[in-house]
């Protein structure tokens, strides 16, 4: 019977001792421990990769056998990781085990993509740690010390526009990678050289014939307004009064083809500004961008893409209607590009009455499968076609 009395109080024992090591490995299984991330770069577009680091330090005196750390990224960015092939696959969630000996540091790199253009905070992650005895894990949720690290992904313009000018004006120069170049084709003339002008446009062969400097005259330079009106609402038949988008990625193709324009207006030196029905600070107004010119303006007008919520605040047709009541405020330079998913027509109606007041409007469309029939003559329309390539919509309604 004492034996028995003096077993049960030794399990006893155990497992009193087990639960007060137990309760105070979770208190203490996270003290010392200190994490940190980095990120090479703020900014960049969107498809292009970026490098993040994780780094984790033991302050305590003693090892940590096992650390597992788990981390996942934001909707739109994701992890590069090795398939076993050659290859790599991506992954939005990562998991790495550390074995940390006292005082030590350990920083793991990883390589991500950005897939969609937005803004992002990120950085936290998941700690798991097992007891002694491997019976009990316990976890818990990190920020970093020095804060959430912040990337901007910028859209990518579209590659298919790359030929399609924004502006039907001659300038006389265009852009290389040192600067403003004279076109050889919209070369007019010779006059004499003053000290404001570039040593480039000195018209070698004229001057020792003349026995002066002359440079080439080239066109003037004459810059047309634009107003570049975004759509927000993804389909011809999608529901008004929310502010969910049910189709997204039409609206990023859009985004995207709205960085090709800005970007062609840029290389021509062509004020430009944006209009879009997303929500704004004052209920039933359109958003309207502050003014873009040149390539200096040009990364203001990306990072603006960049932060365009994906809402819509009304739909396409009330947003034409207010743009027609008010067409004074659009009427400088001449010039409306839309940019949607679809054109019906209603839209068709909307450069009707525009085009009497004195004002072209072109679509770029990003769909070709939802688009009314009825397309006048004179309407200029763009429409992206499976393939990926913008064309033209012929007079007889063919592309």
């Amino acid at each position: 019977m004492t034996v028995l009395v003096v077993m049960l109080l030794f399990v006893l024992a155990c497992g009193l001792a087990y639960r007060i090591s137990l309760s105070f490995f979770r208190r203490s299984a996270f003290l010392g421990i200190d994490y940190s991330v980095k990120i090479d770069r703020v900014e960049r577009l969107s498809s292009e990769n970026f490098t993040f680091s994780q780094t984790v330090t033991n302050r305590r005196g003693k090892p940590i056998a096992c650390l597992k750390l788990e981390m996942r990224l934001p909707d739109g960015l994701y992890f590069l990781l090795p398939d076993g092939r050659g290859g790599e696959y991506e992954s939005a969630q990562v998991e790495s085990v550390f074995c940390l000996p006292a005082g030590a540091t350990v920083t793991r790199t990883w390589f991500a993509v950005c897939r969609n253009r937005g803004n992002y905070a990120f950085g936290d992650a998941l700690l798991l740690r097992a007891d002694p005895l491997g019976t009990v894990t316990v976890s818990k949720r990190v920020t970093p010390e020095d804060g959430y690290v912040h990337l901007r992904v910028l859209p990518r313009p579209e590659k298919r526009l790359e030929r399609l000018a924004l502006t039907e004006v001659f300038s006389g120069c265009y852009q290389t990678v040192v600067g403003t170049t004279p076109d050889l084709t919209l070369i007019r003339g010779v006059r004499e050289y003053t000290s404001r002008d570039p040593f480039n446009r000195i018209h070698f062969k004229a001057s020792a014939k003349l026995g002066h400097l002359v440079v080439r005259e080239c066109e003037q330079l004459q810059n047309d307004v634009y107003n570049i009106i975004l759509n927000m609402q993804s389909r011809i038949m999608e529901p008004h009064g929310g502010t969910d988008i049910t189709r997204p990625d039409h609206i990023e193709d859009c985004i995207s083809v709205c960085a090709s324009l800005l970007d062609s207006a840029a290389a021509v030196n062509s004020p430009v500004c944006l209009l879009a029905n997303i929500p704004t600070e004052e209920e039933g107004e359109l958003f309207r961008s502050a003014e873009f010119q040149g390539q200096d303006d040009l990364l203001s007008a990306y990072r603006m893409l960049a932060e365009l919520p994906m809402q819509m605040s009304m739909p396409a047709e009330e947003m034409l209607d207010k743009i027609i009541e008010e067409h004074w405020l659009y009427e400088r330079g001449g010039h409306i590009v839309m940019v949607s998913a679809y054109v019906d027509d209603r839209m068709i109606h909307f450069a009707e009455a525009m085009r009497e007041r004195g004002v072209r409007v072109i679509f770029f469309i990003t769909t070709s499968y939802q688009n009314t029939a009825n397309i006048p003559d004179r309407t200029e329309i763009y429409i992206r076609y499976p393939n990926g390539i913008f064309e033209e919509v012929h007079r007889d309604g063919t592309a």
